[in-house]
């Protein structure tokens, strides 16, 4: 799957193992799986 620049800054080192990281990371993808089936 691509993901955008703008995904990647979203997916920064800092938020790394993070539970927010995680769960953020999570909703991005579902959004991106149901948005752009």
């Amino acid at each position: 799957m691509y993901y955008g620049p703008h995904v990647r800054y979203l997916f920064h080192p800092d938020w790394g193992g993070t539970t927010v990281g995680i769960l953020f990371a999570a909703i991005i993808a579902l959004a991106i799986r149901y948005k752009w089936k």
